[in-house]
């Protein structure tokens, strides 16, 4: 900006010159000062250079490490992430459809056929000699099972089932009917039963506190007949002869010993049999048919006495 005022000055001094020197003073003037706007105009273009380049010094170049490169897209066909979520139901490992060996309170295996369709299940078995049909409902992690069941012949109970920890190849329950509770239990094709049954099969069950083993004097039907009986483990079996005829049973005894749920084979008829408290030689009971009326069937050892009460509450 200084020079440039320089300039004009010297321009106004030279013009004053020329009108005191005359025409050859104003040609060697219009000389100098074409030369002078010639020089002011390459210090112009190298001044706008010379900004140019430190615009550029100023701006460095990005490094290789400084460049980001664009987020890679997701691959459409990944779906590991989708797979684990849909794997997470809640704890509902069970399935508890397929074809099971049932051990009902009669005391022999049976084929249970279980269908599931969400939190229920339904299917069949064999009871006291006809077909049982099945309804229940899961608990919300379907380890457990609670429903009921019924026969053509109009006999019914209730049941609860539950899947043994750690194996779901393996459920134990309770039954009831008109007779009582019973232990009942379920495998799957292949498995040993349940522990908790310890009746036959892949099992051979465990001891008792009461030895029911032997003959014993029964009160049954307003007679006194002789009844022999074996034990197999928690599995019971017996027979008799009463008017001329030949009766056999078979029954599961309870964890403890002292009771036995059972039913007649070939007959639609059900029992329930009590150790008498303080007395292993005597047992109070009852028996019916096809849920109907209930009587008394108790037995005692030889050489001990008939219970009083006979039948079971």
């Amino acid at each position: 900006m200084k020079n440039h005022k320089a300039m004009v000055l010297a321009l106004v001094l030279g013009a004053l010159l020329l009108a005191a020197c005359g025409p050859s003073a104003e040609a060697a003037i219009a000389t100098g000062i074409a030369q002078t706007q010639r020089i002011s105009a390459l210090e112009t273009a190298a001044a706008d250079a010379g900004a140019v380049q430190a615009t550029e010094a100023a701006t460095p170049e990005p490094s290789a490490a400084a460049v980001v490169a664009p987020p890679a897209l997701a691959d459409a066909g990944d779906t590991s992430s989708n797979d684990n979520e849909n794997n997470n139901n809640g704890g509902n490992e069970v399935n508890w459809t397929g074809t099971w060996t049932y051990l009902g309170t009669g005391g022999s295996d049976t084929s249970l056929v279980i269908t599931q369709s969400g939190d229920n299940i339904s299917g069949t078995f064999t009871e006291n000699g006809e077909t049982a049909s099945f309804n229940a409902s899961l608990s919300s992690n379907h380890q457990s099972a609670s429903g009921s069941w019924s026969i053509p012949s109009g006999y019914a109970g209730t049941f609860q089932w539950q899947i043994q920890s750690g194996n779901t190849n393996q459920f134990v329950g309770i039954e009831t009917t008109d007779f009582g509770q019973g232990v009942v239990c379920g495998s799957r094709s292949g498995a040993p039963r349940p522990s908790a049954c310890g009746v036959g099969g892949n099992d051979s069950g465990g001891s008792t506190d009461t030895d029911w083993a032997g003959d014993w004097n029964t009160f049954y039907d307003d007679s006194t007949i002789l009844v022999r009986i074996t034990v197999s483990g928690n599995h019971l079996e017996g027979s008799f002869e009463h008017n001329g005829n030949i009766y056999s049973f078979s029954g599961t005894i309870s964890s403890d010993g002292k009771r036995v749920s059972g039913n007649f084979n070939h007959f639609i008829v059900q029992f329930l049999w009590q150790i008498r408290s303080g007395n292993p030689a005597q047992f109070i009971g009852k028996i019916g048919y096809m849920g109907g009326a209930v009587g008394p069937w108790c037995g005692w050892r030889s050489g001990s006495s008939m219970p009083n009460p006979c039948q079971l509450p």
